[in-house]
């Protein structure tokens, strides 16, 4: 979903694959700003 942070449009990503999931986003320049780090994912349960 894009955002605005500090007049930047800030785009947010989640990744999930069967066994792990994390975040990362990315600023208009390409750069990507943060990655959170790999979390097991629980059947039934979003992990943040």
């Amino acid at each position: 979903d894009p955002a605005c942070y500090e007049d930047i449009k800030i785009r947010r990503y989640t990744v999930e694959t069967p066994i792990v999931g994390f975040t990362f986003m990315v600023n208009e320049a390409g750069e990507v700003l943060l990655i959170t780090r790999p979390e097991r994912l629980i059947s039934g349960v979003d992990v943040l």
